[in-house]
């Protein structure tokens, strides 16, 4: 990775202005397809959620019915395509930059066709997040710059191997976005346990990975929602495998990215050049990066969970947001199914969060979840 770069806003102010344009990578819209499958990651970094979980499992249910699972459940982001891509764009002109935006909804590309339809004047990639299945544990890869002929079929491919996963497939399956030059794979948050499997399996396994389809995977990302200490390591991963680093917001709230990559690209098609042929990257973290980690986790769960407009109609809350995958294979909205005292529970959780997010408290919750080893100067 001897031509990456990592950049610090605080420090140097004045760095965007050498450079023409900005790219924001990895941000989800309302078109995602998020699980609590994976919240149980987040027990060890947030002790409190262990707690909340219990009760959550215990307040799902109702009167004479079968108990709601928490790994059933599944919820869409708070903001449309259209206002994520704005949101993300308006914060690179700030800084008086062209703007390239590349949307990564989990497991679909709709959000990006949305756009495409929408603002025919300007150009957005065809990309998404990507859940592979591996061995004991699940990697998410970013896929950028699908050819826009063929996208829809590449897609469908990828998503055939998540529901139907063979170890033996898969480095034919990655060849089909390899062997597009104007593609860019990027191996996301590649040391977070999302399965909670445990660091030395889930480490085990990305050793596997990088060793069969290294060569497949471009790049290695940096991720806004990850520790500091996690995205050192990740560096340290990527000198070991002489692979870039790129920037990973990974936004799925109200909050626009915090890490961007400045480049001298004029197109995001010459922006995956940069990084696929000569390894090259320029990482910018933004102030936002130095708040801490886990209240920023609350910010966004407050987005999930209240009230945005909706298309058409009233505004959709959690009630709407959320859905259940229910055992006869219907999915159905998760306020039509929960008990009264589950969103009973849910409203005071919410009482609760909001408080706690107010400017009042805010400074006593900065202190009392500071993160351990963060990046403060």
């Amino acid at each position: 990775m001897k031509n990456t770069s990592l950049n610090f806003l605080w420090r140097d102010p004045d760095l965007p202005g050498r450079f023409p344009s900005a790219v924001s990578l990895h941000a989800h819209s309302r078109h995602s397809r998020e699980t609590m499958r994976y919240v149980g990651s987040y027990k060890r970094e947030y002790l409190l959620l262990r707690l909340l979980l219990k009760v959550a499992e215990r307040q799902l249910e109702g009167a004479g019915r079968t108990p709601l699972r928490l790994s059933r459940i599944g919820w869409n982001p708070p903001l449309s395509a259209r206002e994520v891509a704005d949101a993300e764009q308006a914060q690179i002109q700030r800084l008086g930059l062209r703007a390239m935006v590349s949307l990564t909804d989990h497991d679909t590309i709709e959000g990006n066709l949305e756009l495409q339809t929408e603002r025919a004047t300007a150009s957005f990639p065809v990309s998404f997040e990507w859940t592979v299945p591996f061995g004991p544990t699940v990697f998410h890869l970013g896929v950028h710059n699908l050819n826009g002929a063929t996208a829809r079929q590449v897609a469908g491919e990828l998503l055939n191997y998540s529901a139907r996963p063979e170890p033996g497939r898969l480095h034919d399956v990655l060849a089909l976005v390899d062997g597009q030059p104007d593609a860019l794979l990027v191996l996301n948050h590649p040391l977070w346990d999302g399965l909670s499997i445990g660091q030395q399996g889930h480490r085990e396994a990305l050793r596997t990975l990088l060793s069969r389809h290294g060569a497949a995977i471009h790049a290695l990302e940096l991720n806004g929602y990850r520790p500091w200490s996690e995205n050192q390591e990740v560096l340290e991963l990527a000198r070991a495998w002489n692979k870039p680093v790129v920037s990973g917001g990974d936004r799925h709230g109200v909050e626009p990215n915090v890490l961007l990559n400045l480049t001298r690209a004029e197109t995001f098609t010459e922006f995956v050049a940069e990084v696929r042929c000569d390894g090259l990257s320029h990482v910018l973290f933004l102030p936002r990066y130095r708040e801490p980690l886990r209240v920023r986790w609350l910010e966004t769960a407050w987005d999930y969970f209240r009230a945005f407009p909706s298309p058409s109609g009233p505004p959709l809350t959690w009630k709407e947001r959320f859905f259940y995958g229910c055992e006869d294979g219907t999915v159905r909205p998760l306020g039509e199914l929960a008990s009264r005292a589950s969103r009973t529970f849910v409203g005071s959780a919410l009482v609760a969060l909001r408080l706690s997010l107010s400017q009042t408290a805010r400074p006593a919750l900065r202190w009392v979840l500071a993160d351990p080893v963060g990046l403060r100067s």
